[in-house]
């Protein structure tokens, strides 16, 4: 089969969701791509970019970084009307990584080169930036500024995917999450449940925005029925990921913060510290969720030796 058989083959897998095979397929392309020499090196780029998503939809932020590193330097000095595209896609997956690694000021800068450069590939690329540049301006307590991403966004994802599309709940959940960080638990709670009432019940999708919607829950004070949604949650991702994920790491973090809140200082305890060797593993010691767990963690020890 040649290298670019196996590229359609990796994207065709990504998209059914057999990451497994996705990523056999694309170290095939990769190396297929690879003994084409210089005249491949347009392709074997485009290739290390289809990787690195892979590897994002795995959780492996760092490891996409360094592939799309890898891919922007195969683009130096390569001119014409194929790399700007390769180029803008590059940027805008940079982002999503570095923001997942808590880099949000490099995660911002690729953002907005995503977007100069992806301003004539088409309103759906662009809601995908504008999107990103929200969540990352979120994390980044540039709540305005995410606002205002938000809002470029809504009519493009409305006008071009339909109001009850999966990729609006996406908008939908990332908007309640907004609100969340704003501290309006009411309102957020609203838009995160529009976000879950988009998609089917055994939708894999639906499971992260029940989450979403579950931490504000949590904000409300309604904390028995979030458990439950953290705990369904830690099944279906060590199911679908395996004892190790980013998403595994967050709901212990949700889950122990619940059970805080509770009075249930043991599990609470137990959860933290899980949730805290996890994210070292696979956000690094620095990453801001860490940092946010280990200080609820050693507030949690205060009060019980107080």
């Amino acid at each position: 089969m040649r290298a670019e058989e196996h590229f359609e083959q990796a994207r065709d897998a990504r998209d059914a969701g057999d990451l497994q095979g996705a990523l056999a397929a694309i170290r095939r392309a990769i190396a297929g791509f690879a003994r084409q020499g210089p005249d491949g090196a347009g392709d074997a780029a485009n290739a290390r970019i289809e990787h690195a998503a892979i590897q994002l939809e795995r959780g492996r932020a760092a490891f996409a970084d360094g592939e799309l590193g890898r891919a922007a330097a195969l683009l130096a000095g390569h001119r014409g009307a194929g790399v700007a595209p390769l180029r803008a896609r590059l940027s805008l997956l940079r982002a999503r990584a570095r923001r997942e690694l808590g880099r949000y000021t490099e995660a911002t800068r690729d953002g907005r080169t995503a977007l100069l450069l992806g301003r004539h590939l088409g309103g759906m690329f662009l809601a995908q930036v504008h999107n990103e540049l929200g969540v990352i301006s979120k994390f980044s307590v540039w709540f305005a500024a995410a606002q205002q991403h938000y809002d470029a966004a809504m009519p493009l994802v409305r006008a071009i995917h339909g109001p009850r599309s999966r990729e609006m709940a996406v908008l939908w959940h990332n908007l309640g999450g907004l609100a969340h960080a704003r501290g309006d638990f009411a309102n957020g709670e609203r838009l995160a449940r529009r976000a879950v009432d988009l998609l089917p019940r055994r939708d894999p999708e639906r499971l992260e925005h029940e989450v979403a919607h579950a931490a504000l829950l949590d904000g409300l004070g309604r904390h028995q029925e979030a458990i439950a949604v953290y705990r369904r949650a830690l099944r279906a991702y060590r199911r679908r990921f395996g004892p190790q994920h980013v998403e595994i790491a967050l709901a212990l973090h949700n889950l122990a913060a619940s059970e805080d809140a509770l009075g249930r200082f043991g599990l609470a305890r137990r959860h933290y510290a899980l949730a805290l060797a996890m994210q070292r593993r696979v956000l690094g010691v620095s990453h801001p969720l860490r940092l946010l767990t280990a200080r609820n963690l050693a507030s949690l020890e205060a009060r019980r030796e107080s």
